[in-house]
C-alpha cells in the first residue's frame, strides 16, 4: 500500500481519520481543525501536522520521540490525538497518546497483539479500536480493542474474512466496520464485525472494489468506502448499502489518484 498522510478534522462531534472514523465528544480541540498524520514528515519518522482550515497555515504538534511511521490518527473523547504507528516500539507498531497543545507523545500500548496497526478509532464508551493488517495467526490481521487508560488489549476479531483489515469505523449501533483491500481473493470488501462477539459478517465485496482501504459512515447509515484504485485506476468514492451491500459509484476520475481515507462532516 502506499505511503499516506492520514487526516483528522474536528467539527463539533466529529471525529475521522485517514483510513478510519468515528463519532465522539471533542472537548478541548476547536471546531474546525484540521490534524494530519504524515508518515515520512520530520526526516522520516513522521508527525503530527495542525492546519488552519481557513489559510492553509501549518503548525508542527509534535514529531520524533516515539513515532516511526505514524500511520492513522483518531480524537480521544477527552480531545486528546491518538496515532497508531506501524512500525514504531521496535517494529511491532503501538498506539500513542499525543497532547494537542504541548505535542508531548505518552504510550498508550504496544507489544502485545500489535504486528502493523493500520487503522484507529474511538468508541462511544473510550475505547480505541485498531486494526492490524498482520497480526494473529497467519499474518491475516484482527481488530484489538485498546483499554485507553491502562493499554491492555484484547482481541475483538481475526482471521475468518480477513486478509489485510485497513480502514475501522463504527456504525450508529456500534458494529464495527472494516475496509480489508485484500480480503476475497483480492478485490477486497468490507467486513461487519459485532463489537461483542467478533463474529464477523460481509457486507459487500467484488463490483467495483479493487483496493478499499478508507471507511466512513454517513448520517443515514450508508457506508462510504474510498479504493485507492477502482474505477479504471485512480480510485474513487463508492456508497454501500448497509443491509444489502449493493455498492453505488459516488465519485471517481478527476483529481483522485489513489485516495486511501474518507470522513463525513455531520
Amino acid at each position: 500500500m502506499a505511503r499516506r498522510a492520514l487526516l483528522a478534522v474536528v467539527a463539533s462531534a466529529l471525529v475521522v481519520s485517514g483510513c478510519n472514523a468515528g463519532i465522539v465528544s471533542v472537548p478541548t480541540l476547536p471546531a474546525g481543525t484540521i490534524l494530519v498524520a504524515d508518515e515520512d514528515a520530520f526526516g522520516g519518522s513522521g508527525g503530527v501536522i495542525r492546519v488552519n482550515s481557513t489559510t492553509g497555515a501549518q503548525t508542527v504538534v509534535s514529531s520524533g520521540g516515539n513515532f516511526v511511521e505514524p500511520t492513522a490518527i483518531a480524537i480521544a473523547v477527552n480531545g486528546d490525538i491518538l496515532i497508531a504507528d506501524r512500525n514504531a516500539f521496535g517494529g511491532g507498531g503501538g498506539v500513542i497518546r499525543v497532547n494537542p497543545t504541548t505535542g508531548a507523545q505518552t504510550v498508550v500500548s504496544s507489544g502485545g497483539n500489535f504486528v502493523e496497526p493500520a487503522g484507529i478509532t474511538v468508541a462511544a464508551n473510550g475505547d480505541i479500536l485498531v486494526t492490524d493488517a498482520n497480526a494473529f495467526a497467519g499474518s491475516l490481521g484482527g481488530v484489538i480493542r485498546v483499554n485507553p487508560a491502562t493499554g491492555a488489549q484484547t482481541v475483538v476479531s481475526s482471521g475468518v474474512n480477513f486478509v489485510e483489515p485497513t480502514g475501522i469505523a463504527i456504525a450508529a449501533n456500534g458494529d464495527i466496520l472494516v475496509a480489508d483491500p485484500s480480503a476475497f481473493g483480492g478485490g477486497g470488501g468490507v467486513i461487519r464485525v459485532d463489537p461483542t462477539t467478533g463474529a464477523q459478517t460481509v457486507v459487500s465485496s467484488g463490483g467495483n472494489f479493487v483496493t478499499p482501504v478508507g471507511i466512513a459512515i454517513a448520517a443515514n447509515g450508508d457506508i462510504l468506502v474510498a479504493d485507492l484504485n477502482a474505477l479504471g485506476g485512480p480510485g474513487g468514492v463508492i456508497r454501500v448499502d448497509p443491509t444489502t451491500g449493493a455498492q453505488t459509484v459516488v465519485s471517481s476520475g478527476g483529481n483522485f489518484l489513489n485516495p486511501p481515507g474518507i470522513a463525513v462532516v455531520p
